[in-house]
């Protein structure tokens, strides 16, 4: 390895002409050291001496060559930053040319959006009304259903007026028809209902009509049963009392004639007398007897009418309790059918507003997605020019320093410019 082989020029460009076989040999020359005795290390200082003489020679001529090179670069760019300038002048006046057409395009299609969002709008606003018309079902009855359904039905989808919503709008007025006579047919369901519960209502009224005829005519029979046995009791009364008149006057008579017998006849008066307080005790018993009877018969009566009246109170409660209990089933029962109606009405709502949503995020997703593509296409020289940019950073030649504080900030500065460089191309990849 001579010195005058050390540099050489190839096409303009300053290179060290040193091969490869020349550091190896050099390499192998330096490989198999071991320091045994002083005369072995002064050949390891040797070979280190050896070494960094050619590191030095290298070091020197890359110095050398290097403040040619930073001339010929700074030259280079002084060139290149006149051609630029110049080039500037031609090219900016055509960039604002471009940027007055592409701010008219812009504007356009600006305007262009704005109308279609417009028109999209109406349209959709269109459908909206259509499908808001089934608020209030509940309230309507069977006649005001049917109009509505025949001005529904009646209401025009043309192409020309819903465009490329016609599909959908024809799509809502089928589902608001649907609902229409889904609501026809409930209210039909609710007014049989309703007629069912009034029919029930005039039955129940006409039982109760009829248990009160016939309260009433119980009470009127007894009343006569009363009034017979009064009568009962007043003629046994009044045979009682004629029975004991007879007797009475019996009873005179023969004690008159008794009193008119003599004496001889008292034993015979006497089992006379004791046959009549017999006989009188027997009517007396028989009176006693029927009174009895009647007393029982009375008993009986009230009992009978007591139970009656139990009977009636019993079968009054327990019909008033099944009505209840009936009205309360049928009030759950319907209350749950709105609920599911409500609930259905509810879920074909919310699924269509999904769907809407669906939709327009789509639609918002495309138009986000070409306006993106569009944004980068048009910042395609921006980051192209920002990454020579970052090229001609990263080419930059720094001047050979001397001073070791100097050095320290050249290298820093090549560092920074490096930091710098990566920066610009990560940003740039991020637009």
């Amino acid at each position: 390895m001579t010195e005058t082989a050390l540099v050489k020029r190839v096409f303009g460009v300053t290179t060290f002409n040193i091969k490869e076989e020349a550091l190896v040999a050099l390499a192998k020359k330096h490989k198999s050291y071991e320091i045994v005795d002083y005369k072995s290390y002064q050949a390891v200082v040797a070979a280190i001496a050896e070494v960094r003489g050619w590191r030095g020679k290298v070091e020197t001529h890359r110095k050398e060559l290097k403040a040619d090179i930073l001339e010929e670069g700074r030259s280079l760019d002084g060139a290149a930053k006149k051609i630029t300038e110049r080039l500037w002048q031609i090219e900016n006046p055509l960039k604002e040319l471009k940027k007055v057409e592409d701010d008219k395009k812009e504007a356009a299609a600006a305007e262009k959006e704005r109308l279609e969002k417009v028109r999209v709008a109406e349209i959709q606003l269109k459908i909206t009304s259509i499908n808001n018309m089934v608020t209030g079902f509940p309230t309507l009855n069977k006649d005001q259903l049917l109009t509505f359904f025949g001005e529904i039905e009646g209401t025009h989808i043309s192409e020309a007026e819903y465009q490329e919503f016609t599909d959908h709008a024809k799509q809502v007025k089928a589902e608001v028809l649907e609902m229409i006579l889904k609501a026809i047919k409930e209210r039909v369901k609710l007014d049989q209902e309703a007629a069912d519960r009034k029919a029930e209502g005039e039955r129940l009224a006409k039982e109760r009509e009829a248990q009160r005829v016939e309260a009433e005519r119980l009470e009127q029979a007894e009343i006569a049963q009363r009034e017979q046995a009064a009568k009962e009791r007043a003629r046994i009364e009044l045979e009682r009392k004629k029975q004991q008149d007879i007797l009475e006057a019996q009873r005179l008579d023969q004690e008159k004639e008794a009193e008119q017998k003599a004496a001889a006849e008292d034993s015979r008066r006497d089992a006379e007398k004791a046959k009549i307080l017999k006989e009188r005790k027997k009517q007396e018993a028989a009176l006693k007897a029927e009174q009895d009877r009647l007393d029982i018969e009375r008993r009986e009566i009230e009992e009978e009418k007591a139970k009656i009246e139990a009977d009636k109170k019993a079968e009054k409660e327990r019909k008033e309790k099944e009505l209840a209990q009936k009205l309360y089933k049928e009030k759950q029962e319907k209350e749950a059918k709105e609920r599911t109606a409500a609930a259905k009405i509810q879920a074909e709502k919310d699924a269509k507003e999904k769907a809407e949503q669906v939709e327009k995020d789509r639609i918002a997703k495309e138009k986000a997605d070409k306006e993106e593509a569009e944004r980068q296409e048009a910042l395609k020289p921006d980051k192209q020019k920002l990454l020579e940019m970052a090229d001609m950073l990263e080419a930059l030649i720094l001047p050979n320093i001397l001073d070791k504080e100097a050095e320290a900030i050249r290298f820093q500065t090549r560092a920074d410019l490096d930091v710098i460089c990566e920066k610009v191309r990560r940003k740039v990849d991020t637009l």
